[in-house]
């Protein structure tokens, strides 16, 4: 073996650590996965397709640290759903699209959201009539993220994401460019790619995996049974009241009929007694409604997945 020299040379830069971002990636790379996260500024982003739809679990398998996509897309296909079908657990609506981050050096990007964002790419669509992705015709965007303070499903208190989404004005329509219509040309930025590499459905049998996963007192979403609680509880107070009120207005009828005998006169005999009405029967099926609680990634309302475009 040689003596070593006095100077530190090159061979030691192996041994320095590297700079690590998320998920083990250098700092300077950028994500294909655009998180929109609360800040001061605007994100700046160009539509690059029209979105595609998904219901993903977000509270289900949180204790798994699992956030699989819903092998059933509107609840006529919620047997494909162990989780949804006997837990209640309702998978919320998620949209995704590629879209130019115009932060970035306009990188090709993937946005993961919910109707929070893409509702005004909708309702743009309708007003204009015009495709908010089309490639001639499409405007830049705005996208203003804030955080604010709520309470859970848990009755804990939590922060939540408020967005703001609105065209820039500043330059009308933006047709994509030559390096645009190149960079679309990639087989792995295809719209069809969005459904079968990025965003896949999982299989009734995986989703039944991750629910035997569970523990046992977590296959029921709390949510639900808290409202039939509430609203069993509820319609037992409304019977007993509706029997107080029956006892109540049969006493006063009693009393009535009494004084009224004293000072009228019998009716003919063979003429037929006055019928009593039945009383009315309670009709209260809000215990079949879920709760709204949009922020865990659970939709409640049981309809299926807005259609954008």
């Amino acid at each position: 073996m040689s003596i070593e020299n006095d100077e530190v040379d090159p061979s030691w830069d192996s041994m320095a650590p590297k700079p690590k971002g998320g998920n083990n990636r250098p700092q300077n790379e950028v994500s294909l996965f655009m998180k929109l996260l609360p800040r001061e500024e605007h994100y700046h982003v160009r539509l690059a397709c029209r979105p595609i739809s998904f219901r993903k679990h977000g509270w289900a398998f949180r204790t798994l640290k699992q956030w699989p996509i819903s092998p059933a897309t509107d609840p006529g296909e919620k047997d494909l759903d162990i989780a949804w079908k006997e837990g209640y657990y309702i998978p919320g609506e998620k949209f995704a699209t590629f879209v130019f981050d115009r932060d970035s050096g306009n990188r090709l990007r993937i946005i993961e959201e919910g109707l929070g964002v893409f509702q005004p790419f909708y309702n743009h669509a309708k007003a204009s009539k015009v495709n908010p992705a089309s490639a001639t015709k499409g405007w830049d965007w705005l996208i203003i993220v804030s955080e604010v303070e709520d309470i859970g499903p848990d009755g804990k208190k939590r922060k939540t994401r408020q967005y703001g989404v609105t065209l820039d004005t500043s330059k009308g329509a933006t047709p994509f460019t030559d390096e645009e219509v190149k960079t679309l040309e990639n087989p792995k930025f295809q719209r069809s790619e969005l459904e079968t590499r990025y965003f896949p459905k999982s299989s009734p049998e995986h989703i039944k995996e991750l629910w035997l996963a569970l523990p046992e007192e977590l296959r029921k979403n709390p949510k639900k049974d808290q409202k039939n609680t509430k609203t069993q509880t509820e319609r037992n107070t409304s019977t007993k009241s509706a029997a107080a009120d029956t006892v109540t207005k049969s006493a006063d009828t009693t009393t009535k009929s009494a004084a009224t005998a004293t000072v009228m006169t019998a009716k003919p005999v063979g003429q037929p007694a006055d019928k009593a009405e039945p009383p009315a029967e309670v009709d209260d099926d809000t215990f079949l409604n879920e709760p709204q609680d949009g922020s865990t990634g659970e939709t409640e309302d049981d309809q299926p997945a807005a259609r954008l475009f």
